[in-house]
């Protein structure tokens, strides 16, 4: 909302006519208090001010968010059904109290309505001679702006107390005029106590201190959202304070929509050989007066009547500063000349860069010029402290830009903070830097903030649990004229891994002669570091589940498993992990079923006895594949058999000439090629 001030009463100067039909139009803006909400409002012209004191206004109230979540369904309340100004007989007690509340009663009950005081030419008489209707509205809003109880009381304001922490409104100001008489309008605030913010502290109050007086001046346009008038606070010891006496000072220089940029105030001073301190306190449009200003101090001088005024100063095409100005010649001969003062803020550290200006002059040009610089022209009597002129900013063309920001480094840790630091550019004209950042390497680097960072530490928060394990980022150094350097080098920071990888998905499988060979797609996770194989049989418990075979990286698809029995369903699965031990969720588990035939027994092992020879005589046959070898056992009278012979593959007898009378037993297994054994045969003998 616009602030409700004073600028109406200057703005409805000079309106002839007030319309019959108008739109009641109406401004409204809130205050959060820690436990309260205040409301303003306000009609927009004087047509609309009058017709809604004379029906009222309805006060509803929605409420959107609670707990940080918002509502599926608003939750309304009318808090006033007919808001409308107090009786007359009630305003009595504060009308005599305050001059505000009194304004406010004049004007809503008053038979006439004429401001007092000042001269025939002076802003109160030129508003004596407006309509009374244009008074009454104009002056009601600004003494209104002055006090929030009065205008609680005018109907213009309410003080929401049953509200909670937490919880977000939406409040509406309907005015409750027919519609015959004027077209009705709503005035709409979303506000919650969580955006209770103190008052702020009054920027930039300077002081120029001249003969038995002083210039005060701030920035008014900074706080003109917040502040509508100013107290200005005295003191001579810089502790003890007094107010100024007189209403608070407000700003009547705005033109149209362009809001004065600072305001003024002139006091004088009693002696100029003693410190004086000033400040200032804002008042904004509920009444509440902020917290004081930074004081400024100073005393007065006895200075030349006349001030230097500088009334030009431009850069010519050499790079040189064209300086002129205005000194009014009846004080030349009361001057030594004049000196050229340089500093590079406007209001302070001012050093002499050009002396013993002659009197009669007016122009000069000055070459050595900084990135920025302001200047003032001093005129030095013959007696007493120079005059000066208040100061002018001269900056020259710079179209070079600094150099690129060097030694970019920085960390993360495990909640996503990314602490970033870099060297410190040396250019005088250093306005600060820009942090650029990218989420993919190769894409456009985009800033992390519109203005300049004048620190050379920067954090930046990330999410660190999505897909992109790194991010990337970039420094430009950025001057005073908003030269932007290149690029710095990229710098690549890998976030810590919070979240398991994507499982492994099994793409095939084919039952071999030598076993079952599986293929599957890796895990595209960048951070795992290898896979992992798991088998169990199908219907055995989870426990008997085996780890197989690990794999590195990402770099195999494809094992054979030929450890297998025939007839056997074996269930298997995959796993993706990482280095710090986080392990993805199992692949969808893969049933095969080995249908081959059992080709790894014996086929015959027998036994031939030669009673006449001594011997016993052992032949075999076999279907087997890759034999490297056999392994015969022997047990005598039922001793434990012990390896009694290793034939080679191509063997397929043997004869055990150490034989004497007993029980013989005689077991052979084949051994392959990869070390793995086929079942045992046995046969017995008896001697």
């Amino acid at each position: 909302m616009k602030r409700i001030a004073f600028l109406w009463l200057i703005a409805t100067v000079g309106i002839s006519v007030v319309r019959a039909q108008d739109t009641a139009h109406i401004s409204i803006r809130s205050r959060v208090q820690k436990d309260a909400v205040w409301l303003r409002w306000g009609a927009a012209t004087p047509m609309a001010w009058q017709q809604t004191n004379k029906y009222g206004f309805r006060l509803e109230r929605y409420t959107v968010m609670r707990g940080g979540k918002a509502l599926s369904q608003p939750e309304k309340r009318i808090i006033a059904e007919q808001i409308k100004a107090q009786p007359l007989e009630k305003w009595e007690s504060i009308a005599v109290s305050d001059d505000y509340a009194a304004v406010i009663a004049q004007a809503l009950y008053g038979e006439t309505f004429e401001l007092s005081g000042g001269n025939p030419q002076s802003l109160t008489q030129i508003i004596n001679l407006s309509q009374q209707l244009e008074q009454r509205f104009a002056m009601s809003l600004f003494a209104a702006d002055r006090n929030f109880e009065a205008a609680c009381m005018a109907g213009w304001g309410w003080k929401d107390t049953e509200v909670s922490a937490g919880e977000k409104y939406l409040y509406r100001i309907i005015p409750l005029t027919p519609p015959s008489v004027m077209k009705p309008d709503t005035g709409l605030v979303y506000t919650g106590t969580n955006e209770y913010e103190p008052l702020p502290q009054p920027q930039e109050l300077a002081a120029v201190f001249g003969d038995h007086s002083v210039m005060l001046t701030w920035n008014y346009e900074t706080m003109s959202d917040v502040y509508n008038s100013y107290f200005i606070e005295k003191s001579e010891d810089g502790v003890h304070f007094e107010r100024l006496p007189g209403l608070p000072f407000s700003n009547i220089n705005n033109r149209g929509e362009k809001t004065a940029q600072r305001m003024f105030f002139s006091d004088s001073l009693s002696h100029n050989n003693i410190t004086y301190y000033y400040r200032i306190c804002g008042v904004n449009a509920f009444g509440e007066t902020g917290p004081p200003s930074e004081a400024v101090s100073g005393s007065g001088r006895d200075l030349l009547t006349f001030v230097p005024h500088i009334t030009r100063a431009v850069i010519n095409d050499r790079g040189t500063m064209e300086l002129e100005w205005e000194f009014d010649e009846r004080g030349n001969d009361l001057i030594s000349g004049f000196e050229l003062n340089r500093s590079i803020v406007p209001n302070d550290g001012y050093v002499t860069v050009q002396r013993d200006i002659a009197p009669a002059l007016r122009q000069i040009t000055f070459a050595d010029l900084l990135p920025s610089n302001y200047f003032t022209v001093s005129a030095v009597p013959k007696n007493g402290a120079p005059s000066v002129s208040f100061p002018v900013l001269v900056q020259p063309l710079d179209s070079i830009p600094p150099a690129v920001p060097v030694s970019l480094a920085g960390n993360i840790d495990t909640t996503g903070i990314v602490t970033l630091h870099w060297a410190a550019n040396k250019e005088q004209d250093m306005l600060g830097y820009k942090v650029y950042r990218s989420l993919r390497k190769g894409d456009e680097m985009l800033p992390l903030f519109d203005l300049a960072w004048q620190d050379t530490v920067y954090r930046d928060s990330v999410n660190v649990r999505n897909l992109n394990t790194r991010v990337w980022y970039s420094v430009v150094a950025v001057d005073m004229r908003y030269n932007q350097s290149a690029h710095s080098e990229l710098l690549e920071i890998v976030k810590p891994v919070l979240v398991p990888p994507s499982a492994p998905v099994f793409s095939a499988y084919r039952i071999t002669e030598a076993g079952i060979v599986l293929e599957w797609i890796n895990s595209p996770d960048e951070t795992v570091a290898e896979h992992r194989l798991y088998r169990r049989v199908k219907n055995a418990p989870d426990s008997a589940e085996q780890l197989l075979k690990r794999f590195d990286g990402a770099s195999v698809q494809t094992y054979t498993d030929a450890d297998i029995e025939p007839e056997v369903r074996y269930v298997y699965t995959l796993t993706a992990a990482c280095d710090n031990g986080l392990e993805s969720p199992p692949a969808q588990p893969l049933t095969v079923f080995s249908n081959l035939k059992n080709n790894r027994d014996i086929a015959r092992f027998e036994a031939a006895v030669n009673k006449r020879d001594g011997r016993i005589k052992l032949t075999w046959s076999n279907n087997l594949n890759e034999v490297r070898m056999y392994e015969l056992y022997k047990s005598v009278d039922g001793q434990p058999p012990t390896l009694w012979q290793t034939p080679p593959a191509t063997a397929t007898e043997i004869t055990d000439e150490n034989v004497q009378a007993g029980n013989y037993l005689y077991l052979i297994r084949a051994i392959d090629a990869n070390g793995k054994n086929s079942k045992t045969k046995s046969v017995t003998v008896k001697w």
